[in-house]
């Protein structure tokens, strides 16, 4: 008897992603537990009335704080044809971190590809335009 599985059509699963983002979303995780060191614990301020929160230098809540600053979310337009071969907005939205002093962002490729418009909203809520320098569709960078 065969298996009814192996008679199923094959998934397409679109272009191939290389672990590229993973690799660096790790290596910037690396980087920021590697400069905090086990010393004692840092107090935070809560909010009024409760009581402060010890949070461990080194832990992950203290990565979190002092790398959050640089993530921000990207948000994009652009026009797609559907089914009928009409033109349709489109809207998407990704992650990115803040890559450098001079406000290079780094994204997914996929996140920005065909976008008409794009815009950053950055952790104190600040939002602003932004502009595609380059994407890397191999290794899904942008």
């Amino acid at each position: 008897m065969s298996d009814p599985k192996s008679s199923l059509p094959p998934v397409a699963t679109g272009r191939k992603r290389r672990p590229m983002t993973m690799l660096l979303a790790g290596l910037a995780a690396v980087a920021a537990l590697t400069q905090c060191s086990q010393t004692p614990a840092e107090v935070l301020p809560r909010a009024t009335g409760a009581p402060a929160v010890v949070v461990a230098e080194g832990s992950i809540p203290d990565v979190v704080q002092k790398i959050s600053p640089s993530v921000v979310a990207v948000f994009t337009q652009g026009l797609s044809t559907d089914f009928f071969f009409e033109t349709v907005p489109t809207r998407g939205a990704g992650t990115g971190i803040v890559a450098s002093k001079d406000g290079n962002i780094l994204t997914n490729a996929h996140v920005v590809d065909d976008a008409r418009q794009i815009r950053v909203l950055f952790n104190d809520g600040t939002e602003l335009p932004a502009t595609l320098v380059g994407s890397d569709a191999d290794t899904d960078l942008a």
